[in-house]
């Protein structure tokens, strides 16, 4: 089976296409990312992390499915519930190092501390921006069940190595269809997601072109900082829902 590698750059689009999947399933593809029940005890990885997995999109259903009017008490315990789960699923460490790349070991430990808060402070303004457009797009929502569009969902068959794993799952509803890999790895007893890939862009390489093209600059790490600090709070303020990390590099 071949692994997912992708040399693209992660674009917008992909999450459009999400949104044209309906807001259930965007929902799914960012809380894919973030949530799940914890596993057992266990030192041994299961023989697939695919159960795991159509699990969680059993729970992003129900989570897509639950209304509430913007800003009110019942959004924001929405976001407490899904948020909850982030640090017990993500495997930060190995997204943060990984998105670095080689330039991880180069940087002092005050800097790696700083680029690890604000890549998982970016990762998650970005992904919960995402969950909202998903959750308030109730119209979206009762259209595509007026026009009968059902959502499918085919499981390929995943790989394990050890207790690393890779998953593929193609998505269709109507006549859009997207496809999406996971990167996981067993720790602590249960599966964690480091990367997911989206129509064969990987968001941990995404980040890594994106930085490594900043890195080389004059600006270098620094720079990177500055541009990563600018995009958080663009994204807080409203102006990047769908961030394109792409746009680092203006």
């Amino acid at each position: 089976m071949k692994r997912w590698t992708s040399s693209s750059i992660l674009r917008d689009m992909q999450w459009v296409n999400l949104l044209r999947l309906g807001p259930q399933f965007l929902l799914l593809g960012a809380f894919l990312m973030m949530g799940g029940e914890l596993h057992a005890e266990s030192k041994t990885p299961p023989a697939s992390p695919t159960p795991w997995l159509k699990a969680q999109v059993d729970r992003a259903r129900a989570l897509a499915e639950r209304k509430f009017e913007r800003d009110s008490k019942e959004e924001k315990a929405w976001e407490a519930e899904i948020k909850s789960v982030v640090d017990e699923i993500i495997d930060w460490d190995a997204l943060t190092e990984k998105s670095m790349g080689v330039r991880w070991a180069k940087l002092t430990p005050a800097q790696q501390k700083e680029f690890s808060e604000l890549l998982r402070e970016l990762a998650e303004a970005s992904y919960q921006a995402k969950l909202k457009i998903a959750a308030r797009s109730s119209d979206r929502r009762e259209k595509a069940k007026e026009a009968g569009d059902k959502l499918n969902i085919a499981w390929d068959e995943d790989v394990v190595r050890g207790n690393t794993a890779s998953a593929k799952a193609m998505v269709k509803s109507g006549k859009t269809k997207v496809q999406l890999g996971f990167e996981l790895e067993w720790k602590d007893g249960r599966w964690k997601v480091w990367d997911v890939v989206i129509d064969e862009a990987s968001t941990v390489r995404t980040y890594r072109t994106s930085f490594t093209k900043i890195m080389k600059g004059d600006g270098g790490y620094a720079d990177l900082i500055q541009r990563m600090k600018s995009r958080i709070e663009k994204i807080r303020t409203g102006d990047g829902d769908l961030v394109n990390v792409e746009t680092f590099n203006e």
